[in-house]
């Protein structure tokens, strides 16, 4: 899925102590999802030591091959490993409690194969231009394929509970994952294939630290304190040391595929380009405070949070530059590129201020009313707002006025550092529940109310990426005979230009 922490849920299954799937809840303390939520509290530990030990193993030889009655693809190679281990106790009896838990999985797919194969000419001409970039202080890595597509996720949870009162309550979690898997660029496709040092690593790490409190202050009067802060690391790894990106084409070799004899086909190696200068990091921050007062058939429940997030996400190609050349001849003679790609700042701005560094707020307020006339009528009617903070508008790109955008009403968009900062949504939320007298548990629900979902970052980050700091430089024909190729990554530059 898509979560950060890599190829599997966030949390083990075995970890957990309770889960509910809640769908369209009127609950105003309820928020950050449209349609459904998912709750989930991991397992504490009591007065007796208790723990487990488990695994799970899977391969093709495993797998169904009829679905329905029809026969499905037969998988060549699908490996699942799983291992994990859970324990916890008491550290005072009564009192002070712990948790861990351990799980790592381990999952192999089928590893890529190339489709385009250099013949034995191709592969002489990859052998010399492998020398040559080594000679230049880089190692582009080997023609072989991949060995394996293993890709990995470790998750740790730590939770410490403690009983302070019988009225108060403490529970404090740290929940790690670290996921990653590889992404062979370039690797498979019809026509051309890369060098090893070309592929990079995606990890998906995330840090997450949350406290919670729970006060019964008054028979009638609760309140519910949580803090949290959650750490995300989305960059990318590369394999090799920095280094342009390079296609030398007019290679000679088939397609595996359908063994079509090719004669223009290419090697690629370098630093990919769209890994040049990519890095996504985040930094959640969140305190949110509730309380319940029970008064006859009512509860009312006020309360409020704040969710700030730090925001750090660079993404521009071709900053080490993009080179294509026509033969490993033409590569290895020095002669000019058929193509130069690169990103470069213009006057008075650096390639840093292409990269987004923003905060966003998000700011809530609710009240509720639970009224339970009678044990099998529950009613609640609640109000919650939501309020939206961008302290730093976007910077504002030269040309935007008079690109001629408009908006669905045709009226002209003239700027492009705009938010949604200010912009409040007020959500009325109307709901009830009756029990029906049956032997088997049943529930009639109903209500309406209006659901906000978390940020879209990545989209509103856009605003903030490089908003007319850098370009992109493609050669013309008529500039390309004053490219020369330049394997440093550092010091890359428009022709004519320093």
């Amino acid at each position: 899925n898509a979560l950060p922490g890599g190829a599997i849920q966030p949390i083990s299954i075995d970890a957990l102590d309770e889960i509910s799937v809640n769908i369209s809840p009127y609950d105003v303390r309820q928020a950050n999802f449209t349609g459904a939520g998912i709750n989930a509290t991991t397992k504490k530990g009591t007065n007796q030591f208790r723990g487990n030990v488990y695994g799970f193993f899977r391969n093709q030889d495993l797998l169904g091959t009829r679905a329905v009655g029809t026969k499905i693809p037969t998988v060549t190679q699908s490996e699942s490993r799983t291992i994990g281990a859970i324990f916890g106790g008491p550290i005072i009896k009564n009192k002070l409690f712990f948790s861990f838990s351990y799980d790592k999985l381990e999952r192999e797919p089928v590893t890529p194969q190339a489709v385009f194969v250099p013949d034995a000419a191709g592969i002489a001409a990859i052998a010399s231009i492998i020398a040559r970039v080594k000679s230049q202080n880089y190692d582009p890595g080997s023609l072989s394929g991949p060995s394996t597509n293993l890709s990995e996720q470790e998750t740790y949870i730590g939770k410490i509970d403690w009983n302070i009162s019988r009225d108060h309550r403490l529970a404090v979690t740290y929940r790690r994952n670290y996921g990653q898997n590889t992404s062979f660029a370039n690797y498979n496709s019809s026509t051309a294939t890369s060098l090893s040092n070309h592929w990079f690593d995606q990890p998906r790490n995330t840090d997450s630290y949350t406290a919670q409190l729970n006060s019964q202050w008054t028979p009638d009067f609760r309140t519910e304190a949580t803090v949290s802060m959650t750490d995300y690391d989305g960059t990318p790894a590369n394999r090799g040391t920095p280094f342009p990106m390079v296609r030398v084409e007019g290679l000679s070799g088939r397609r595996l595929d359908t063994g079509a004899t090719i004669s223009s086909g290419a090697i690629i190696f370098g630093t990919e380009n769209s890994r040049q200068l990519n890095r996504l990091t985040s930094k959640e921050k969140q305190v949110k405070l509730s309380g319940d007062y029970t008064f006859g058939d009512h509860t009312l429940t006020i309360g409020g949070e704040q969710i700030t997030t730090d925001y750090s996400n660079a993404f521009v190609q071709n900053t080490m530059g993009n080179y294509t050349f026509a033969s490993a001849a033409t590569f290895l003679a020095g002669t000019p590129p058929t193509n130069f790609i690169l990103q470069k700042p213009y006057p008075g701005f650096s390639i840093n201020d292409a990269i987004d560094n923003w905060s966003y707020t998000a700011l809530a307020g609710f009240v509720q009313d639970t009224w339970r006339p009678n044990p099998q009528l529950t009613i609640m009617a609640g109000m919650r707002f939501d309020m939206p903070v961008v302290d730093e508008a976007p910077p504002v790109a030269p040309g935007f006025a008079t690109a001629g955008f408009v908006d669905s009403k045709g009226i002209p968009i003239t700027r492009n550092n705009t938010t949604n900062d200010g912009n409040p949504t007020w959500a009325p939320r109307v709901g009830c529940t009756y029990e029906v007298e049956s032997q088997r548990k049943t529930q009639v629900r109903g209500g309406f109310g209006l659901f906000q979902g978390r940020n879209p970052a990545v989209w509103l980050s856009n605003a903030f990426s490089n908003a007319g700091a850098v370009y992109n430089y493609t050669a013309l024909p008529a500039e390309r005979p004053l490219s020369t190729f330049n394997p440093n990554a550092a010091t890359q530059s428009v022709p004519g230009t320093a």
